[in-house]
């Protein structure tokens, strides 16, 4: 029986160990060039904005405005300006509407020109006040030298106070014509609907004319 030679055994082991390393080679060549193609990805940097429209989305969850609210102004009346349509960007405090208010503009004209008469009423009425007891020093000065009566320095020194009296009730008209006009213009302010915050118009409910319903604001 004949053996085989050692050397024509490594032989054939090596090409064995060489053609395994080759297939293994083209495998991983062939499994790297079939490769699935990666996405595409933009990315955009995250900035602070308004947000204008809700998104929602199943799987991803649902994107609203942090700040609404339904407002309407709290008295009643016909719409008589418009200033805002949906769509409109507004800032805090802006007009957004308002309401008839003719009657409520001639009350504060009104109670404008009574403080005017107040006023007038005031310079005189204190004048004279002014001039009344400035005689008054002057009598309890004659009184205390013997020059005029008793009787004399009590009706100039009565007369005195009531000149007194008389510009304290006339300031009082004043002051009552003042809070005319401060609560004309509050009721003034009522009819108009300001915006509570910055923001977009997203709907309105009304039109000239019409008299929207009353309901609270709510944030």
């Amino acid at each position: 029986m004949t053996l085989p030679h050692p050397g024509s055994l490594f032989s054939r082991h090596k090409k064995l160990i060489i053609g395994i390393l080759v297939a293994v080679v083209l495998a991983a060549a062939f499994a790297w060039l079939s490769r699935a193609k990666p996405l595409a990805v933009v990315l955009v940097a995250v900035e602070r904005g308004t947000v204008e429209a809700s998104v929602s989305n199943t799987r991803a969850g649902t994107v609203n405005a942090c700040r609404r609210a339904k407002m309407s102004p709290s008295a009643g009346g016909q719409i008589a300006r418009l200033h805002v349509k949906k769509g409109d960007r507004v800032k805090k405090g802006q007009i957004l509407l308002e309401l008839w208010d003719d009657d409520l503009l001639a009350q504060e004209r009104l109670a404008q020109d009574q403080l005017n008469v107040s006023l007038t009423r005031v310079a005189e009425v204190c004048t004279l006040a002014d001039a009344a007891q400035r005689e008054a020093v002057r009598a309890q000065e004659l009184r205390d030298k013997g020059f005029i009566s008793a009787q004399q320095l009590d009706r100039t020194l009565t007369e005195a106070a009531a000149k007194q009296s008389a510009c304290a009730s006339a300031k009082g008209d004043v002051e009552q014509s003042k809070s005319r006009i401060a609560l004309a213009r509050a009721q003034l302010e009522r009819m108009n609907l300001r915006a509570p915050f910055d923001g977009v118009v997203a709907d309105i409910s009304g039109e000239l004319g019409e008299s929207p319903p009353l309901r609270r604001p709510a944030s």
